[in-house]
């Protein structure tokens, strides 16, 4: 239940490709995805949240149990700054097969971007 504006996106990192059910616009980072892999945006916090003011991120939903270290340590950072708030953390099932209904429980939690 979160609105975006034309040029803003959700960052998503979780388990499973099957994002298509978010219905908004996403920037995937999970470590099958093309974005967030450069070396260099990891190298400090500052230049991870420059990469988020670049895409006009505004909402980062991560599955906290899949997510990889070097995201976990600066969405951790992030969190220490108050660049990102937590609006939601919750035990969500995360499907990796609709047709079967095979998925896992995972910790979820959505950010609020406030950089």
């Amino acid at each position: 239940n979160i609105t975006l504006k034309n040029n803003e996106n959700i960052m998503v990192y979780s388990s499973s490709q099957l994002t298509y059910y978010l219905r908004k616009k996403y920037i995937n980072i999970d470590k099958l995805s093309g974005y967030f892999k450069e070396k260099e945006i990891f190298k400090t916090i500052i230049k991870y949240e420059d990469e988020i003011i670049k895409r006009n991120i505004a909402y980062v939903f991560v599955d906290y149990d899949a997510l990889d270290e070097r995201n976990k340590k600066m969405i951790n950072q992030m969190v220490s700054r108050g660049s990102i708030t937590v609006i939601r953390n919750s035990n969500t099932f995360i499907s990796s097969s609709r047709i079967f209904d095979h998925g896992n429980f995972h910790k979820t939690v959505l950010y609020k971007v406030n950089i």
